[in-house]
């Protein structure tokens, strides 16, 4: 027998939701209804592309802070070369050999369904959290987390609050998290005959600046629990037609952070790079556009949250150490408080695996959807 959260989560991968360009709606009108349905009082937030962020409530007695429950409804869309290695058609939410397998199994609907399943479960048997409970469902985390960004100044969030990811981490504790920053990059050059030799290529001045950025030495960023920064580009864009030198070349930088480690300093990097590009091609003509900031964070040992989260995988039975989480999710978004509340603590625990995650054949098992009820219900009982 199938069990509710994976009949919940199977629905919502049949609902594709692919970010960019922005699909999210759909799937935020059936988790309204569902939640609705079920008695929570949601508030539908607009995300302006992106359809509508939803928060949910479902009332404490007051006797403790606030907890949000956070996850987001977009997924990364599917080539047409990673379609042809799946197994199944990637949006069909298909259950086999004891596994849900689809786009957002594990990134991140699963987990989206996990939380509400607990809560709907708290709310239909009568049992009262000790704090209130926010679902905190969000659009837009795959590109520029314009949903967690639109949500953070909500009236519902002006409070008090620690925060609960539920990013897939096998359900690991998490309690680190790294940062991230990217940029565009704009190289202009000057069009001429693809057959003359001379001129400004701004494609070969790419290629130069990619030499840079492969020989900066991160390693000083390194911290204990977690591995170096890095970056790298992501994207290129260029060309006119194949017999022209085009005359602008455009790259996506992406660097990923070590905890510690201040985004400005990436930027102050580029600079310096840029600096040796130019010595080496005075008449070098560059724009660069910082898309987004995330910091890194760490939620202190002797955090409340933290050890609830500890004794809760315990009680399960599942391993309580804490670690880093590699990516970036809305949690750094909502941790960085509203005004007068400091800065809340965030943990990520979540079903999935994230290196199953943006790749074919997407999966989670049904028994790791049914511990991460198990285990947001008694985050949010306290227990």
């Amino acid at each position: 027998m199938v069990s509710s959260v994976a009949d919940l989560a199977a629905a919502l991968i049949r609902l594709p939701s692919v970010n960019p360009p922005g699909g999210e709606q759909p799937v935020a009108d059936h988790l309204a209804a569902h939640l609705g349905a079920h008695g929570l009082a949601v508030e539908r937030v607009p995300v302006p592309g992106h359809g509508d962020a939803l928060v949910a409530v479902l009332p404490g007695r007051g006797a403790a802070p606030a907890r949000i429950f956070t996850g987001h409804l977009d997924v990364v869309g599917v080539s047409n070369a990673e379609r042809a290695r799946w197994a199944v058609d990637p949006f069909s939410g298909l259950i086999r050999d004891g596994r849900l397998v689809g786009r957002g199994a594990a990134d991140m609907k699963g987990g989206v369904a996990a939380m509400v399943t607990a809560a709907l479960d708290l709310h239909r048997e009568g049992r009262t959290p000790p704090g209130d409970i926010l679902l905190v469902l969000t659009t837009d985390e795959e590109d520029l987390m314009g949903g967690a960004k639109a949500v953070a100044g909500h009236p519902l969030l002006a409070r008090d609050a620690d925060v609960v990811v539920g990013e897939p981490t096998g359900l690991t504790l998490c309690t680190t998290g790294r940062g991230r920053t990217w940029a565009t990059l704009t190289l202009r050059g000057a069009t001429g005959h693809g057959s003359q030799a001379s001129g400004r290529n701004p494609i070969q001045l790419a290629a130069d600046l990619v030499a840079e950025l492969d020989a900066e030495d991160f390693t000083a960023t390194a911290a204990p629990d977690a591995p170096a920064s890095f970056w790298r580009p992501l994207a290129i864009r260029a060309g006119v037609e194949p017999c022209v030198v085009p005359d602008t070349c455009t790259l996506t930088i992406d660097a990923r952070l070590a905890p510690d480690h201040d985004p400005a300093d990436v930027w102050v990097r580029l600079d310096a790079a840029l600096g040796r590009l130019r010595a080496a091609h005075p008449a070098l003509d560059v724009d660069v556009t910082v898309v987004d900031v995330r910091e890194g964070w760490r939620t202190p040992a002797a955090s409340g949250l933290v050890g609830e989260a500890k004794a809760a995988l315990d009680a399960e039975g599942l391993d309580p150490t804490p670690g880093v989480f590699a990516g970036t999710t809305d949690g750094t978004v909502l941790r960085r408080a509203s005004e007068g509340h400091g800065v809340r603590d965030v943990v990520i625990c979540g079903p999935g695996a994230l290196h199953a995650a943006h790749r074919e054949n997407e999966s989670v098992a049904l028994t790791e959807l049914d511990a991460a009820v198990r285990l947001y219900r008694r985050l949010m009982e306290r227990r």
